[in-house]
């Protein structure tokens, strides 16, 4: 009787373990096969419709984002013109409206880095909270700035001299160093003869002054935060 090698039996086991797994991949690929033409074509189909139909929207205008909040340039604190430009940074080529204590006063367009800059704005009598709002070509509208306020004023301050008196004249070196005190009216710095003074909160002030032979010009300049200004000046007549 022939004898078979003794290694046949597990190379035919190995073949059949080889077919089963062939087979399964076999069907694991059709049924992928099948699941991408069922589901996945159509999906697709629909991502390529999602993203052309954004892209339509984007085109015809229906953006729906909101300008950057935009920014005002510093303003002094206090002005004595009743008049102001405002100026700042937006959006590009967006209509930036500059409202004034809660009004609309003006707009104007900012440029293409962004710029903009108003048309004269009419100021009123004290407090003014001045903010702008950007509103893109799709009507988009931004925050409101951050709101600044500046105070308009155009009433100068007043200075009265108590003493010394005008034309009064001053014997012996005693009375060579004078003093010299008063008030002052509202709220401002104080000059006399080019050296600052101190102004306490009630408006009053005091100083010394040493006087040369002969006449002395005295002048004292009183200057608000809006830029007002008093001047007053007297003479005084020193002899040794």
């Amino acid at each position: 009787m022939a004898r078979y090698p003794s290694y046949s039996r597990l190379n035919w086991a190995e073949e059949r373990r080889l077919r089963r797994k062939v087979w399964f991949l076999g069907t694991i690929s059709v049924l992928l096969l099948v699941a991408f033409v069922v589901w996945g074509i159509p999906n697709l189909f629909n991502l390529i419709s999602s993203v052309r139909n954004s892209g339509d929207r984007l085109s015809s205008g229906s953006d729906t984002l909101a300008p950057a909040q935009p920014f005002i340039f510093a303003l002094p604190q206090a002005t004595n013109s009743a008049e102001l430009f405002v100026s700042g940074t937006s959006e590009s080529d967006a209509k930036v409206e500059i409202n004034v204590n809660g009004r609309l006063q003006t707009s104007t367009t900012s440029d293409k880095s962004g710029l903009f800059k108003s048309s004269r704005i009419v100021l009123s009598d004290g407090s003014n909270n001045i903010k702008v709002i950007a509103t893109d070509k799709a009507g988009n509208r931004s925050l409101p700035s951050q709101e600044l306020k500046i105070i308009f004023d155009n009433t100068k301050p007043q200075i009265n001299i108590d003493q010394p008196q005008d034309g009064q004249k001053f014997v012996g070196v005693r009375q060579q160093n004078t003093t010299i005190s008063g008030k002052i009216n509202k709220r401002a710095s104080l000059a006399i003869n080019q050296r600052f003074v101190y102004v306490s909160p009630d408006g009053s002030f005091t100083t010394s002054l040493s006087l040369s032979n002969g006449e002395n010009l005295i002048i004292a300049i009183a200057t608000d935060s809006a830029g007002n200004y008093d001047t007053r000046q007297i003479k005084v007549t020193f002899e040794p």
